[in-house]
């Protein structure tokens, strides 16, 4: 595991991303299931006013997504994942619109 980490870091560190963010998330701690709102971020426009929580994936724009363990978490929620990288956007929990995404993303099993 310690050595699929080091070498995404340093793919990473060597890339014209080295200058963004590098975000690991280990999908071994997350179970099973994934808090879609920790991973995608949530949008809730009632009273008004917007409210957007960003998480994993706006942490990790620009830059790097190195999931740990993939095989881990349930198969639908790797297709979704697998989907976001295919098409290049995702929407929050709760949001109406598409937002593009500038991600590499990297996994080890």
């Amino acid at each position: 595991m310690k050595r699929g980490r080091n070498f995404a870091r340093n793919i990473h560190l060597r890339s014209p991303k080295r200058n963004s963010s590098f975000v690991m998330l280990n999908c071994s701690a997350l179970g099973t299931t994934i808090d879609r709102m920790a991973f995608l971020g949530s949008e809730d426009a009632g009273n008004g006013s917007k409210n957007i929580i960003r998480d994993i994936l706006d942490k990790a724009h620009a830059g790097t997504l190195y999931l740990e363990n993939l095989p881990d978490i349930q198969p639908k929620y790797q297709a979704e994942i697998l989907r976001i990288i295919e098409e290049e956007k995702f929407r929050r929990v709760g949001g109406r619109k598409n937002i593009m995404l500038n991600v590499r993303f990297m996994s080890t099993c």
